[in-house]
């Protein structure tokens, strides 16, 4: 398959088919929405009150909306959400890749805003998601209305030995696609051994079997990037991430973001927060931030 994310067709169908079979898992009513965009359709999962809030909500590297519609269910009581499917990652948007060094995701992200009406909005993300929605506070700083940021990347880099340990279980990963491969290299990432349900270790199976997956390191944003940037912004971090080291992670962040309303360190938690407290912290502290700076 010529320009495919995917390694095979037959691969592309299995993800694709248990991605249909973890939505109708979700305990909420979502609609399907396609925007049209230059890098080809970008799909969302919509859901919440039509007149509430609006947020977007992005995943990370090699995710999709379901991982982030599953883990934050409750917000869709009380904002309107869109969980987007970031295209060239397994998911149900177009398979285009699009550069990480350029302005390309904020174009991308400022084009499905317009797509769904939508002027200036919240915005929430994890890892990789978190580096696209500080790549549009860069280029577009006034489409967004306040920025939560969790495990962001793109501010501060790993240490060679974590690096060499991260592309250990990668290679693994890429080359087995086994269980214990992906379960090392979950719980790497999550420095514990975690409580994520099954769906989740499915899932990372599939992409490192099916999956051509882009492991390079993000690049790391100018100190005045975010000069532009007003927007009330809420960064949360676990004490234990291995990819982007919390002590250098916040003093980064208090460096370049104009109006850091807080920085919340989750004791315990890797870059995925997996343990039943450390998402209830993350839970807590998404809905104080949210009610915080709420509109009006």
């Amino acid at each position: 398959m010529s320009g495919s994310i995917y390694k095979t067709p037959a691969g592309r169908e299995l993800v694709l088919a248990f991605y249909d079979r973890w939505l109708a898992l979700i305990d909420f009513e979502a609609e399907s929405v396609y925007v049209e965009t230059s890098v080809g359709e970008t799909h969302l999962l919509v859901a919440g009150p039509v007149d509430g809030p609006p947020l977007m909500i992005v995943h990370g590297i090699s995710g999709n909306a379901m991982q982030m519609a599953g883990m934050l269910a409750g917000l869709t009581r009380s904002h309107r959400c869109f969980f987007v499917d970031v295209p060239g990652e397994p998911n149900r948007s177009a398979e285009t890749y699009m550069d990480r060094d350029d302005t390309s995701f904020a174009e991308w992200m400022v084009e499905v805003l317009d797509g769904l009406g939508l002027d200036r909005v919240g915005m929430m993300g994890a890892s990789f998601g978190a580096f696209i929605i500080l790549k549009t506070a860069s280029y577009a700083p006034d489409r967004i209305s306040r920025a939560l940021l969790l495990t962001p990347g793109g501010l501060v880099g790993s240490s060679f030995g974590n690096r060499m340990k991260l592309t250990f279980y990668g290679y693994w990963m890429g080359v087995t696609g086994s269980a214990a491969a992906v379960r090392g290299m979950v719980d790497l990432l999550a420095a514990t051994r975690t409580e994520l349900g099954a769906h989740w270790y499915e899932h990372m199976e599939l992409v490192s079997t099916h999956v051509h997956t882009r492991y390079a390191a993000l690049p790391i944003f100018d100190a005045d990037a975010f000069a532009d940037f007003q927007a009330p912004t809420m960064v949360i971090a676990g004490a234990e991430d291995i990819l982007f080291p919390v002590g250098p992670l916040e003093e980064k962040i208090r460096q370049v973001v104009n109006n850091l309303h807080d920085f919340v360190i989750i004791e315990g938690g890797g870059h995925i927060i997996a343990s039943a407290a450390g998402v209830y912290q993350v839970h807590i502290a998404v809905g104080d931030f949210l009610s915080a700076t709420a509109p009006g």
